[in-house]
């Protein structure tokens, strides 16, 4: 990725954290992380509405930035995004693997000429047995 686009790119992520107006879902999740960096935890001793795994991993940060979490939170967010956006670019572009190797035919133990995929097929194809006559009782 073009080092310019990435600067760009977080500079309108930083922007945009810090200036937006504020989310009403927000303030749960600063809360859980700030309850979490506490010692309490979701569920047992808060309501939590998500998955756990965000509380636990933005409660250092909370711990960190004492009353300067929201913000710091919101810059936290801004930047994984970046990374999110860097890291799926650098995916796309990633050259595809090569594809495995092709499994190749059994040699044909007759004469070349009868050793067609038709032929093949026919001689290892076989056909249902015959019914049965029904039984009369």
């Amino acid at each position: 990725m073009n080092i310019l686009l990435l600067v760009g790119l977080a500079a309108l992520y930083i922007a945009l954290a810090l200036l937006r107006p504020v989310d009403h879902d927000e303030s749960q999740y600063v809360a859980a992380a700030v309850l979490t960096a506490h010692g309490l935890l979701p569920y047992r001793d808060f309501a939590y509405l998500q998955t756990p795994l965000q509380p636990f991993l933005l409660a250092p940060i909370a711990v960190l930035t004492g009353a300067w979490t929201w913000p710091a939170l919101r810059l936290t967010n801004a930047l994984l995004g970046l990374a999110t956006v860097a890291f799926v670019h650098a995916a796309a572009r990633a050259p595809a693997p090569a594809p495995p190797p092709r499994a190749s035919a059994p040699p044909c133990s007759r004469p070349p000429t009868s050793c067609s995929s038709a032929s093949a097929l026919r001689a290892t194809t076989r056909s249902p047995p015959p019914a049965s006559p029904p039984r009369s009782g």
